[in-house]
């Protein structure tokens, strides 16, 4: 409640700290005979000095060693798309920009996500309401290679107005993922459209799966 950063590990992890300040937690930790850098993150969330951040950001990150596996986390307090804002008044271009700036300075990739769009939300009075994907997972090419198969998953969260983010970093996909690959279902939206299409799905035995009503955002659904 009074600010500030943690991280925590089991006690049968080695780790060693590289640096820490007021906005982020920068670490090293073994994995299989490999270190593996980790940087918790707090971005700035003062406006006016968030261009101070983001140049302490880079001097402090721009010298890292690209063959070293490095995942950077956390509340960025800032986004990278004006898709990724939602409110009144669209996010200001310098502070997308500077954003983006400092991440590909430091050779660092947005690593995607599942979930809701947005991360964090401002329940003001309406049409002040504000959304934003604040919090993100970025790494660098070292990191993708080692874990091919990562996954960024945004958690709903009850006592915060930020979602949690659950980074899993695997160099095998998930077992459940393996099995599902073997016998793929496929839908395509164009379906809906065949006058014997309910006929056709009831007949397979998963009537259930039918709505009253379907709309799609997206040309195909794979499952």
């Amino acid at each position: 409640m009074s600010g500030g950063l943690a991280m925590l590990w089991r006690k049968n992890i080695q780790v060693s700290l590289r640096s820490l300040s007021s906005y982020f937690i920068d670490v090293d930790f073994s994995y299989q005979n490999s270190n593996i850098r980790v940087t918790g993150v707090y971005g700035e969330p003062d406006v006016s000095r968030r261009r101070i951040f983001w140049n302490f950001f880079k001097s402090n990150f721009s010298l890292h060693s690209p063959s070293t596996p490095w995942v950077c986390f956390g509340d960025f307090n800032e986004v990278l798309l004006q898709s990724e804002f939602k409110g009144r008044n669209m996010r200001a271009d310098w502070q997308i920009h500077a954003f983006r700036e400092a991440l590909s300075h430091c050779n660092l990739l947005d690593m995607g996500f599942s979930g809701s769009w947005y991360t964090w939300h401002r329940l003001l009075t309406y049409p002040f309401t504000q959304r934003a994907r604040l919090d993100r997972c970025v790494g660098n090419d070292a990191l993708n290679t080692l874990f091919p198969h990562h996954k960024i998953e945004h958690l709903t969260t009850i006592s915060s107005d930020h979602q949690a983010l659950f980074i899993h970093l695997s160099p095998k996909p998930p077992t459940i993922f393996r099995q599902r690959r073997r016998n793929p279902f496929r839908f395509e939206a164009c379906w809906i459209k065949a006058k014997d299409c309910e006929k056709s799905l009831k007949r397979t035995g998963i009537q259930t799966w039918i709505p009253s009503r379907i709309s799609f955002t997206t040309a195909q659904l794979v499952y």
